[in-house]
């Protein structure tokens, strides 16, 4: 399975077990962590709008994500440090050059308190991390490499 659904079964099983049933060894603290954790994955799953997502851009100026008008958005969030961020930071700007209809925005998080709650939000805990945001701002892909971009923005 793909991490969504994984996602999908994480909340399923947060929803209908760990939240409602009286579970041995399951201290209270843990308990909510887990309800936390799947209260976020919902704001972010396949399908859902994309969470409110305002950051400052290299000059100094506000980009609002519900502002940008682009058949799709890419969120890119990466670390300027890991090899792969800086891989697939080359592959999305070969694919912005090729194809007008797409977006990229990206989100260097390597100050982690500054971006804590975007971080928190977009539930990122490793890079590069992609998402991928149509017109209408519902999240269609994320988890995925720069190679599949491309696959996920082809209109079927």
């Amino acid at each position: 399975t793909d991490n969504t659904d994984d996602e999908f079964i994480y909340i399923h099983l947060v929803d209908n077990y760990f939240s409602k049933l009286d579970i041995v060894n399951l201290s209270q603290n843990i308990r909510s962590e887990i309800v936390k954790r799947a209260d976020i994955l919902k704001k972010i799953t396949i399908g859902h709008s994309a969470p409110t997502l305002l950051i400052i851009d290299n000059e100094g100026n506000e980009i609002n994500l519900y502002d940008l008008d682009s058949e799709y958005i890419v969120l890119f969030f990466y670390k300027p440090e890991c090899q792969r961020c800086i891989r697939d930071k080359r592959i999305l700007g070969l694919v912005e050059k090729r194809r007008k209809d797409i977006k990229a925005i990206r989100i260097d998080i390597s100050d982690e308190e500054k971006y804590k709650d975007i971080t928190n939000t977009y539930n990122i805990s490793t890079t590069p991390e992609i998402y991928i945001i149509d017109r209408n701002k519902n999240i269609i892909a994320k988890g995925i490499s720069a190679e599949e971009i491309e696959f996920y923005t082809t209109k079927k």
